[in-house]
């Protein structure tokens, strides 16, 4: 278990109290999923699947609106594509 980082709490307090602003981003990487999972709905959605461009310039984005905290989740098995990219996507891992 982590502990108590003073810095990081004061940091997300400016953020969300004074700036108005969210201080963790979470999103989903893909739109479709390649599951068919009896128990699951996801796979019956469709909708767009964002470029590798756009998922690449998430994290800039949100390091620039001072999101201090920032993750992303697959709704389908990691694929080739992705498993290249996985080490360069997010600077936000610590």
């Amino acid at each position: 278990m982590s502990r108590f980082d003073p810095i990081l709490a004061s940091k997300a307090l400016w953020q969300i109290r004074i700036k108005k602003r969210p201080f963790v981003l979470s999103h989903g990487v893909n739109a479709k999923c390649n599951m068919r999972c009896k128990f699951c709905e996801y796979w019956k959605e469709t909708g767009k699947e964002p470029s590798r461009e756009e998922i690449f310039r998430l994290p800039d984005n949100a390091k620039k609106l001072g999101i201090g905290v920032y993750t992303r989740h697959f709704k389908r098995k990691l694929d080739e594509f992705f498993n290249k990219f996985i080490p360069e996507f997010n600077p936000f891992d610590v």
